[in-house]
């Protein structure tokens, strides 16, 4: 028996007893992962088609980690290595993968680089923190930069060094909205990034009229400049650059970065940066025989008196066959985006980086030409949605192979089918396959293909990857689930 003879004793007896009970809290146990499927959120294959790695991101804590499993070609695993949690994305050039991670419980966001010269023993060569949570990442293994995007418009861009555990990474922009879809440009030394509507969608594909020129003090001039004349006649939607970003896509000169040093450069303290970083992003599209979407003559006249401005893109993939070619996914509401949901061809026909000599930036139609190869009226459906995509060599010549998916927060009513897979060649509309699945605890997922045409995509809610084999014969895909049991 204990007899307390003063407060100040009670005190130190009750702070004690916190502190003992404190101590004998256990913790938490969790089952090992090992090499099961925990929330596959994305997948890559290696450059042979041989091996196939799929990240899990454990969104619901079963495991308290995430891991990258490897398969082979037929789909089984042969191996996994265990990740921290909430893993976003898998980028793979070479031997070189790199993976990000959102901040969980006891790790922060983090962007690592894993060596995979022996598919079946990943190894780390390095990791870095980030101060923003990642979204994306791309690179070229044999280009020395690579960059990582984040939610909410931080970006990152690296110097892949050799050995790969010498490689460093810095913070260089803060834009004002999220860019997921970035194009690695090695030729030219220049990062694309385009912006990306990641919840409910709140921007949307808009026609507007550019008819006008309207310097800082509101004076007109006749002839375009790019801005929409909406945005230019209020001075508070002039000054107000966060609004323009919507339909801008951003264009940074990487030697020219590495050059100053990476130094990071806000709107604030870098307003001139911005203004050369920013263009205005607008096209036209035409059907298969090459008629408009939109027939009105303000689009068409010379020069136009109103442009297309477009958002929302989720993925950009290098040509295969052309350096001055790139892939773009754009995404839209189906109501009041109706002439989005491609795959769009971005040919770059001149010089990005030719200002002229006030510094202007020159106009968008001088240097990029713009056509869809996918999404062709007759060929969209309610589902279609694309995210992720690939373009492969296979039955001698390219084929696109396209993953739908629609977050539950975007699906129109219940009979919107959420989630879809598609191929055909990107050159001709001889063969379409098809796979589709309205079911929301399935969802297809991102999408990797090799050379033979065998494909594998994430089941994300139901803790499994789907392997299929595209083929150019009638009929539907031939697919089967690879699960944990």
């Amino acid at each position: 028996m204990i007899l307390i003879r003063s407060k100040s004793q009670y005190l130190y007896l009750l702070l004690l007893t916190v502190f003992m009970s404190v101590g004998c809290v256990r913790d938490e146990k969790f089952p090992s992962i090992g090499a099961k499927f925990a929330g596959p959120i994305d997948v890559a294959v290696d450059a042979s088609g041989e091996y196939f790695f799929v990240l899990s991101a454990d969104t619901d804590r079963t495991y308290n980690h995430g891991n990258i499993v490897t398969l082979n070609k037929e789909g089984q695993k042969l191996s996994a290595v265990e990740t921290p949690r909430l893993g976003k994305s898998l980028t793979l050039s070479g031997d070189t993968l790199i993976a990000t991670f959102e901040s969980a419980e006891n790790t922060e966001n983090q962007v690592v680089i894993y060596d995979v010269s022996q598919p079946e023993k990943i190894t780390i060569s390095a990791a870095f923190d980030l101060d923003c949570s990642p979204l994306n990442a791309v690179l070229n293994s044999t280009y020395a930069y690579f960059a990582v995007s984040c939610y909410g418009g931080g970006l990152y861009v690296g110097e892949l060094k050799t050995p790969r555990q010498t490689s460093t990474i810095h913070k260089v922009r803060q834009f004002s909205i999220s860019r997921r879809a970035m194009f690695l440009d090695p030729s030219r030394n220049l990062l694309f990034l385009f912006t990306t509507d990641l919840g409910r969608q709140s921007i949307f594909d808009t026609v507007y009229n550019d008819a006008v020129s309207i310097n800082t003090e509101g004076i007109e001039s006749p002839g375009g400049n790019e801005m929409p004349d909406e945005l230019e006649r209020q001075k508070s939607l002039r000054e107000n650059k966060a609004r323009h970003e919507s339909y801008q896509f951003a264009v940074l000169n990487l030697a020219e970065i590495a050059a100053e040093g990476f130094p990071l450069k806000l709107r604030t303290d870098s307003p001139e940066q911005y203004q050369k970083d920013l263009r205005w992003l607008y096209f036209n599209l035409s059907n298969y025989d090459g008629v408009p979407d939109i027939t009105r003559p303000e689009l068409y006249s010379t020069p136009p008196t109103q442009n297309n401005y477009r958002v929302n893109f989720w993925e950009a993939k290098p040509d295969p066959a052309n350096t001055n070619a790139f892939y773009l996914s754009h995404r839209g509401h189906v109501v009041r985006s109706p002439y989005a949901n491609n795959i769009l061809k971005i040919e770059i026909t001149g010089d990005p980086l030719a200002f002229d000599a006030q510094g202007k930036p020159p106009t968008l139609t001088s240097y990029f030409s713009v056509s869809r190869v996918y999404g062709f009226n007759g060929e969209v459906k309610a589902w279609h949605y694309p995210g992720d995509f690939e373009i492969v060599n296979t039955f001698g010549e390219p084929i696109l192979i396209v993953n739908h998916f629609k977050d539950l927060v975007n699906r129109e009513n219940d009979d919107a089918l959420g989630f879809g897979l598609a191929a055909r060649p990107v050159n001709n509309f001889n063969w379409l396959q098809e796979m589709s699945d309205n079911n929301p605890t399935s969802s297809f997922y991102q999408v990797a293909v090799n050379e033979r045409g065998t494909a594998i995509s994430c089941l994300f809610y139901t803790n499994a990857v789907i392997i299929f084999q595209v083929s150019p014969t009638p009929g539907s895909f031939t697919s089967r689930i690879i699960n944990n049991q």
